[in-house]
């Protein structure tokens, strides 16, 4: 056709048992500005000045495809490429390959390789999809069972697109979605890499084969965890989900040099760190315990009352301090128990966090930056640490307390004020009780995860 004209098909199909080209100095159309429909046995090569729209009862196999706007592709089966790279250039590209029968349809290149585009935006349907891009792209909507995108740049979305796969794949040289808009999907596997990463998945459950980013923010309307042998890599990471993150018996497994944050409002948080360390976190009470534990490991925090009326006997240390509670000489009394199948639930020693403040609604910081006793009733021994309050959080090491290597059950613990402590001790009533001062968690382990938040539905 000639410059500023547009090369159409009539009613018949433009067709080619072997390669084809078509070339305008306008569009590439059909009638009334439609597609222009091809059937080509061989390879297609399509160049436009502005848009280039193609439409095919079979199988698309392109040589190139140029357009100075938009490409748009439709076949009843696969859209394929060739050697040339990049197989489709233009401003925007639309591809759709449409499944036939039981086969299933793909974008990809012909042997299985990244179909390359050096277009702006993009949009992609297929049950298989491979596409990689020379630069940053914007995606519209995406749609396959299985997705592999990569691109040079960064990754963004179309407001209000979705990707909808279940098995994706996104890697990028620069970011994937933005702060303001995350990139959205609604996917049940999902590997992805860039700069930095922001996420929002609408599925049920969300498994993550790995991720690695410096900034990672993901939010989810369900459940997430990472494969067995996966990984989150970052700096910073934030999880908001909906359900679960991570589960009792296969943690999620996190490598974060930074700040970590775990937001869920009707589950529960199971992280595990890359050295093994990882902390168990009770969702009703956020008590949380630190250390390297058996696959299965679990925490339960009931109250001094529950304890009383399962045990059927308790032992001295238990009942003393059971004594001093009921005395009101105490500021807090909680329980705490750690289970697993393994014969030993713990192979390091443990570091206990309390939080005050979600233990007693009521609480008032009137113990922050003070020092303060915890009791412990350990095989029948009454044994204490000295530590201190701070933003209503008390901590100390368990390994001091002998209960390293050890299924420990439920064990009562006590806070008292050093007031009280001094004037029981005066009293003679813990005049024999080795007193032993927290220094505090080591910088190389774990951190809890800072701003982790747990409002449970169950």
């Amino acid at each position: 056709a000639a410059p500023g004209k547009t090369a159409k098909s009539g009613g018949a199909a433009i067709r080619a048992s072997g390669s084809a080209a078509i070339t305008s100095g306008g569009d590439v159309a059909g009638r009334n500005a439609g597609s222009m429909s091809v059937a080509v046995d061989g390879q297609l090569t399509v160049k436009a000045a502005n848009d280039a729209s193609i439409v095919s009862d079979q199988d698309v196999n392109i040589n190139s495809v140029k357009a100075g706007n938009d490409v748009s592709i439709t076949a009843n089966g696969d859209i394929v490429s060739g050697n040339t790279a990049p197989a489709i250039s233009g401003r925007k590209a639309t591809l759709n390959a449409v499944s036939t029968g039981d086969s299933t349809s793909r974008i990809m290149s012909a042997d299985g390789q990244p179909m390359v585009m050096d277009v702006r935006q993009a949009g992609m349907r297929a049950d298989e999809i491979n596409a990689s891009f020379t630069g940053s792209v914007q995606l519209d909507d995406i749609a396959a069972q299985t997705a592999v995108i990569a691109a040079a740049g960064s990754i963004t979305q179309t407001p209000g697109a979705q990707a909808d796969v279940n098995d994706l794949t996104l890697t990028a040289g620069g970011d994937i979605g933005t702060p303001d808009q995350p990139f959205t999907v609604n996917t049940d596997i999902l590997t992805a890499s860039g700069q930095n990463i922001y996420l929002k998945n609408k599925s049920r459950d969300l498994t993550i084969r790995s991720m690695s980013g410096r900034d990672i923010v993901l939010d989810t309307e369900g459940s997430v965890n990472t494969t067995r042998d996966g990984q989150i890599q970052a700096k910073n990471l934030t999880v908001n989900a909906l359900g679960n993150i991570g589960s009792p018996t296969s943690p999620m497994r996190v490598s974060v040099s930074g700040r970590k944050e775990f937001t869920t409002l009707m589950g529960g948080v199971w992280v595990r760190g890359g050295n093994g360390w990882r902390w168990l976190i009770d969702p009703e009470t956020m008590t949380g315990v630190l250390g390297v534990f058996a696959g299965d490991a679990e925490i339960s925090v009931i109250t001094t009352d529950e304890l009383k009326a399962q045990a059927a006997e308790i032992d001295d240390a238990t009942g003393m301090i059971q004594n001093l509670i009921g005395e009101g000489r105490t500021e807090y009394d909680y329980v705490i128990g750690l289970f697993a199948s393994a014969k030993e639930v713990c192979s390091s020693e443990m570091y206990v966090r309390i939080d005050l403040k979600e233990m007693d609604e009521t609480y008032d910081g009137r113990l922050d930056g003070s020092t303060v006793y915890v009791l412990a009733g350990i095989d029948g021994e009454l044994l204490c640490v000295r530590t201190y309050a701070e933003g209503g959080v008390i901590t100390i090491e368990t390994e001091q307390l002998g209960m390293k290597d050890a299924d420990f059950g439920y064990t009562q613990f006590a806070v008292v004020t050093e007031d009280t402590f001094t004037q029981m001790q005066n009293e003679g009533s813990l005049a024999n009780v080795e007193v032993i001062t927290f220094t505090g968690i080591p910088a190389n382990l774990p951190p809890f995860p800072a701003g982790i938040q747990i409002r449970s539905g169950k």
